[in-house]
């Protein structure tokens, strides 16, 4: 789908209590297997797709946060936002500028394409 075709990118926890929006572009489409996000995930690779943080709103319910204290990779620098009444891991919010949006939790799970 070409950015100019997507409108915005939606998604939500698996309740349904946090909700997002992000506008266009996806920067990236990857998976990271670094142990903070097989930790964060349960997985061994997490899907993700990224995008800007000014692109990037929760529009419904409020996110609970966690800096893991790990040093490994990600929990190096970024901080997990899931939902705190199903424990949806739903974005992690690096301190660089970046929101990886967990791609199992798009309106849209087509917008995920790794390139390989």
């Amino acid at each position: 789908m070409s950015e100019q075709a997507m409108e915005s990118i939606t998604g939500q926890c698996h309740c349904g209590s946090i909700r997002y929006e992000a506008q266009p572009p996806i920067v990236k489409s990857s998976y990271c297997d670094c142990p903070g996000c097989q930790r964060a995930t349960g997985t061994l690779k997490a899907p993700f797709v990224t995008v800007y943080p000014k692109q990037f709103s929760i529009v419904s319910g409020e996110p609970s946060s966690f800096r893991a204290e790990s040093g490994v990779l990600c929990d190096g620098h970024g901080v997990w936002h899931f939902c705190p009444k199903c424990g949806t891991p739903v974005f992690w919010l690096s301190d660089r500028g970046q929101v990886d949006i967990f791609a199992g939790t798009l309106s849209d799970t087509a917008l995920f394409q790794p390139a390989n």
